[in-house]
């Protein structure tokens, strides 16, 4: 926003909630207000005569909202969105972002992909970003993206974890400093491998919690590497893990406790599923991206953070903790007592898991005029 500020272009923002996402049109509603309030003099004079439509959209927006006949009212509003965007950024270029896209409503769903089929012609740059762990098959989104995709008029970028350079920065920014606090910058990044907002809540855990003093203080390293996950991550992430089937999410809480990297003859031998149920089980949990395959002889699996696997661990009930711990330490015994376990087949026989693979994280769409 600030690159593009600095760039000349007018922003307008809009943004999808979970909570208004049978609302038509919202998060257009919060973009368009902000574009009237930027308008020119002289295109707010013909709002009214030339896109009285936009009343549809917020009465707010206009002065007078015309009467649509049945079947043509969803064309007309989204023909004089389009032309006032189209008239605003004749002005100034023009980048609007819409925000948490896997929430958006139908009808703001069929506008973005009027839009889009339209900035071929017009300086305007939309970006959206979605969430792609909840955005699956038959979500709408997913049918915008592919006609727009094939109207080669989108660019999907895959937002990966920041490095820590990157971490550093917003921790710097965040903090009020000049230089990067290095030691800081590498501890947290090793706890939110690079998720900008693990990272920030991490820090703000820290403040709270009070062991960062002055900033010209020497860092106790101790006290940072053992920090209690704050609320706000506990959070999103039991709310992922929510949604998966119960004994899946069974499968993952005993992993948790083999660590955040397992192998997966020892989950197998840890538990009473059977092999086919495990490897669903995983399945589901590389899908829900929690869990990646990392592949190699031994089939290796690993929590996405680190985090994931300590929210995981931390929320098994003590007596229950105690009985897998006890559970996985038999099943480890025995793979070292017997060397060749595999081979003599004590271990249960797996399947190939090629197929296993995670997703990144978070996506996002820009969809822009070529040129």
């Amino acid at each position: 926003m600030h690159l593009a500020t600095s760039g000349g272009f007018s922003t307008l923002v809009g943004r999808s909630f979970a909570q208004h996402a049978g609302v038509p049109f919202f998060p257009f509603v919060e973009a368009l207000e902000a574009a009237i309030a930027a308008a020119p003099t002289e295109l707010l004079s013909v709002v009214t005569e030339r896109f009285a439509e936009l009343g549809h959209i917020s009465p707010e927006l206009v002065a007078a909202t015309p009467k649509l006949a049945e079947g043509e009212g969803q064309l007309r509003v989204f023909r004089a969105t389009t032309g006032f965007l189209a008239a605003l950024a004749m002005h100034k270029p023009l980048l609007m972002v819409l925000e948490d896209l896997h929430w958006a409503d139908s009808a703001s769903l069929a506008l973005l992909l009027y839009l889009g089929r339209q900035l071929q012609t017009m300086p305007i740059l939309v970006v959206g970003t979605y969430r792609d762990i909840d955005v699956g098959r038959d979500h709408p989104l997913e049918s915008v993206m592919r006609e727009l995709t094939r109207e080669r008029v989108v660019d999907e970028v895959v937002l990966q974890g920041v490095p820590a350079a990157a971490t550093g920065q917003i921790i710097a920014s965040r903090l009020g400093l000049e230089e990067q606090p290095a030691e800081l910058a590498s501890l947290i990044h090793s706890r939110s491998e690079g998720n900008p907002f693990f990272t920030e809540e991490l820090l703000k855990a820290l403040v709270d919690q009070g062991v960062l003093g002055r900033p010209d203080e020497p860092l106790v390293p101790e006290p940072v590497a053992s920090i209690d996950i704050p609320r706000s991550v506990r959070s999103v992430i039991s709310h992922r893990v929510a949604r998966l089937p119960s004994e899946t999410q069974a499968t993952l809480r005993l992993a948790s406790v083999l660590g955040h990297e397992f192998r997966l003859d020892a989950l197998l031998a840890a538990t009473e599923r059977t092999e086919e149920a495990v490897l669903e089980d995983l399945s589901a949990a590389v899908t829900a991206q929690l869990v990646t395959a990392r592949g190699g002889l031994d089939d290796r699996f690993g929590f996405v953070h680190a985090l994931i696997q300590q929210t995981l661990y931390e929320e098994i009930p003590y007596p229950q903790r105690r009985a897998l711990h006890r559970r996985v330490g038999e099943a480890l015994e025995m793979s070292r007592q017997r060397p060749d376990s595999r081979r003599s087949g004590a271990w249960p026989r797996r399947r190939s898991i090629g197929s296993l693979r995670s997703a990144p994280e978070t996506g996002f769409a820009t969809l822009r005029a070529d040129g």
